[in-house]
């Protein structure tokens, strides 16, 4: 809102506004990835190709492509290629909620295993798996809590609790369920 207002109010100076009307679009984008380089060149270069000399333009662009570079090389780095798979099994009596955490965020995934369902939740993904990961029952009272490897892997829900499981290839993709989502913290803060 506060760019919006800025690239409204600045329209007289068109670098400013452009600069923050684009700045406000790559920051409502919901999910940052890869493609949001893209998005950041624009905010980088384009104020500056209006109004600018040559060698500005060539300056602005190459000091965008360089922060671009560093951008990737940090991604690499930490992780950023990173690809993780989901297979889960549910091994007891009673449908269970499997949820992950968000880097970042309060947010969260799960999905819905039955008794003695094996699904995907996902497969070959760019991400790592952040943990813990927590098992619900269907009325949101929590099971399980686990650590498991960034790569994800099989795991079964059992007595003993988030064990390692055999992976079975061809089973179906589990569904998607938003329930429990309010019991889980916010990544790398625990609730009491």
């Amino acid at each position: 809102v506060a760019l919006g207002v800025t690239a409204f109010l600045g329209r007289r100076s068109p670098r400013i506004a452009f600069a923050a009307a684009a700045a406000g679009l790559v920051l409502l984008t919901p999910i940052v990835r890869s493609e949001s380089i893209a998005l950041a060149l624009v905010v980088a270069g384009t104020p500056w190709t209006a109004q600018g000399r040559p060698m500005g333009v060539r300056v602005a662009f190459a000091i965008a492509g360089c922060v671009a570079a560093a951008a990737v090389s940090i991604s690499v780095m930490t992780g950023g290629l990173t690809k993780s798979s989901m297979y889960l099994q549910d091994t007891t009596d009673e449908a269970v909620i499997v949820r992950f955490s968000v880097s970042g965020q309060s947010a969260s995934w799960g999905y819905l295993v039955n008794p003695g369902q094996m699904g995907v939740g996902w497969f070959d993904q760019t991400g790592r798996v952040l943990g813990p990961v927590r098992v619900f029952d269907t009325g949101c009272r929590l099971l399980i809590t686990a650590d498991i490897v960034p790569s994800g892997g099989s795991y079964r829900v059992d007595a003993a609790g988030l064990n390692p499981g055999s992976l079975i290839h061809g089973a179906t993709y589990l569904p998607y369920d938003a329930r429990c989502s309010e019991q889980m913290p916010t990544f790398g803060v625990e609730t009491k």
